[in-house]
């Protein structure tokens, strides 16, 4: 017969966590996260750097640093999965090559 009024306790220990890798992970939040479907691939943001991830491996394949002249808070696709908007806190917009994440065009705020 179990007793419903007892309560259990117990002890979780943290495992060892990896040191942090700049190479595989942003150095700041994320902020941004889109997964294209025409690609297999995510593409994340923090501050003003893009990345864009092999969604099955999780490796990364572009990494874009500066790519913008302030913090990116908008992010979307274009209808086909082939560029990249980005929009900024002081209010640029960018276009970008998903492929080779190159400036396509550049409106500033």
């Amino acid at each position: 017969k179990t007793d419903t009024n007892q309560t259990k306790l117990y002890t979780l220990r943290p495992q060892k966590l990896p040191k942090f890798n700049s190479d595989v992970a942003h150095d700041a939040k994320v902020s941004e996260v889109i997964y294209n479907t025409a690609t297999g691939t995510f593409i994340t943001t923090s501050v003003n750097e893009i990345k864009l991830w092999d969604a099955v491996t999780g490796t990364i394949k572009l990494t874009l640093p500066n790519v913008t002249d302030s913090e990116i808070t908008a992010l979307t696709l274009d209808d086909r999965g082939r560029r990249f908007i980005a929009g900024t806190h002081k209010g640029s917009v960018s276009v970008h090559s998903y492929a080779t994440g190159a400036l396509i065009q550049m409106q500033k705020g």
